[in-house]
């Protein structure tokens, strides 16, 4: 458990998937549930710091709670992870954008290391001995290993089996695959019959070092592929054979990327996650019960409310609007408050630091950590610091017009010497969480709309919606109004995730608008007395 054992002492928050202890107490939704109870969900499906690694582990515990008789690979670790090659041959890097490719890898992956890991029969152990010259040496050694000691092999995981086929050449897979791979995965299909359940990990991380490792760049196909790939032989192996169940994560990004004949029937074993505003209340008030030795947020800062533009607002929906929806950005907060608040210290601090710690963190991980490293690979505009400072300098107030977006675009295409027509930096930050609007719906009027990040969408086009007000993330507002001194942030309105617009705030946007009125007749007084009232 990561907690303050003594005054002083620091120990870290789990801030990573990685960090937790599987047999914490979590908080659970009705999807999280879903999974954790339910074996026809195998796939997790969110973006990243959705707690994706985190399920799993639970996932993992809960079955070695619940059933017996079963195989759980690996046996020594949480989850395998695979570490791909940083350099390949050509055959096999021209094959790593074909989802099929990674499909018959993986496959092939996890057939081979399941068989290897049953209780060993003769059957089994001949017909893998007269397969072993199709597979690379190293598969090769490990299949006699393991037929001279008669005993089942459970070190040999699908993720070394895949790295061994992508450090060949790709003559070496397409010989398995013509010689082998059907009647295999056959073989292995007739002859489990008991629970075997793989745990795999992390695989979208990997994709993307070997990517731009491989080809010194991002690479959009080859990021989608790979994880589609996965997808696909866990869900045929498990259609295949009800025993055999793949539990895996994909990212969002991925998903939203596949489009196969095959889409409609996976869609039945994938988990995805999304989380309400009540929802991370009740994360945060798990995590600071588990790390904190509190009654939640609320007991943990000593206080419910902060005043806040003329009202009181609740110390939730303060971290709340700071936030894109994601778990991790939670952990983060909580890991900061542990190390930079003093739950004893007079109230006016304590509210003081609170604000301090909320308007650092928000901007580092959403703005630093999550648009300039995570959701890098799949901007084209805001790509760098010089981009982005310019888009920050030139953006006038926390709350924009059309037009203002319009001209800064404009002037964007311009500095950069880019076809205005080919830019779309604001797409992007609606897209990412960054940038909002104001929406109305039917019986609950007007409400700010950002897009969380399970929203994400490849085609930014027309993400844009018509509308009047366009509303910057409360952190990227921090971020712009260090880097730009005419900025003007709205002293009136708050702004944030599911903030309700009223007509008082149409007003308090028009009259914080800087009117400009020239005139040079005295019978005009009347009129800039008005305007500038």
């Amino acid at each position: 458990m990561n907690t303050r054992h003594h005054p002083g002492e620091y120990t870290r928050w789990p801030t990573e998937g990685e960090m937790y202890d599987p047999k914490d107490r979590i908080f659970e939704n009705e999807l999280i549930r879903n999974f954790l109870r339910h074996e026809d969900r195998t796939i997790l499906v969110a973006p990243k710091g959705m707690g994706k690694t985190l399920l799993l582990k639970k996932k993992r515990q809960r079955l070695e709670e619940d059933r017996t008789g079963i195989l759980i690979l690996p046996h020594n670790s949480e989850a395998d992870y695979i570490s791909l090659p940083g350099t390949l041959d050509g055959s096999i890097a021209a094959k790593l954008g074909d989802r099929t490719f990674w499909t018959d890898l993986w496959t092939a992956s996890f057939v081979t290391s399941i068989l290897m890991s049953l209780e060993p029969e003769e059957i089994v152990q001949d017909t893998l001995l007269g397969w072993r010259d199709a597979y690379p040496a190293t598969i090769a050694r490990a299949i006699d290993d393991w037929a001279e000691s008669g005993r089942s092999h459970r070190g040999l995981m699908p993720s070394q089996i895949a790295s061994a086929f992508l450090t060949g050449s790709s003559s070496v897979f397409h010989d398995f695959q013509r010689k082998v791979s059907n009647d295999l995965v056959q073989f292995c299909i007739n002859h489990v019959r008991h629970g075997t359940y793989i745990f795999l990990d992390s695989f979208d991380q990997e994709l993307r070092k070997m990517s731009e490792n491989v080809f010194s760049d991002f690479q959009r196909d080859v990021w989608c592929s790979g994880q589609q790939g996965l997808m696909k032989a866990a869900w045929s192996l498990n259609r295949r054979n009800k025993h055999i169940k793949v539990f895996t994560s994909v990212r969002q990004e991925a998903w939203s990327d596949f489009y196969d004949e095959d889409r409609q029937a996976i869609l039945g074993h994938l988990q995805f996650l999304s989380y309400t505003r009540e929802d991370l209340k009740g994360m945060a008030d798990v995590l600071f019960s588990e790390n904190e030795k509190r009654d939640g947020l609320k007991d943990f800062l000593g206080f419910d409310k902060l005043e806040n533009k003329g009202m009181d607002e609740p110390v939730f929906d303060y971290v709340f609007r700071h936030s894109i929806g994601r778990p991790r950005g939670i952990a983060v907060l909580g890991d900061r408050l542990h190390g930079q608040f003093d739950p004893t210290a007079e109230p006016e601090r304590r509210i003081r630091d609170f604000r301090r710690v909320v308007n650092e963190s928000a901007p580092q991980d959403l703005v630093e950590n999550y648009l300039r490293s995570e959701m890098r690979p799949f901007l084209s505009d805001l790509i760098d610091e010089e981009r982005l400072n310019f888009i920050w300098r030139n953006i006038p107030s926390n709350i924009l017009t059309m037009e203002d977006m319009t001209r800064i675009r404009k002037r964007y295409a311009e500095h950069f010497g880019f076809q205005e027509n080919d830019c779309h930096p604001f797409c992007e930050l609606m897209n990412v969480g960054l940038l909002g609007h104001v929406a109305e719906e039917i019986d609950c009027g007007k409400t700010q709309k950002f897009r969380k990040p399970e929203e994400f969408s490849w085609d930014i086009g027309r993400i844009l919606p018509g509308q009047v007000y366009y509303i910057l993330h409360p952190a990227l507002t921090h971020i712009v109004r260090r880097n730009n001194a005419q900025f003007r942030t709205n002293r009136k309105i708050i702004c944030g995730s599911d903030q309700e617009w009223s007509e008082r705030a149409d007003r308090d946007f028009d009259d914080d608008v800087m009117r400009v009125f020239i005139s040079y007749s005295s019978k005009d007084t009347r009129l800039v007395d008005r305007v500038t009232a």
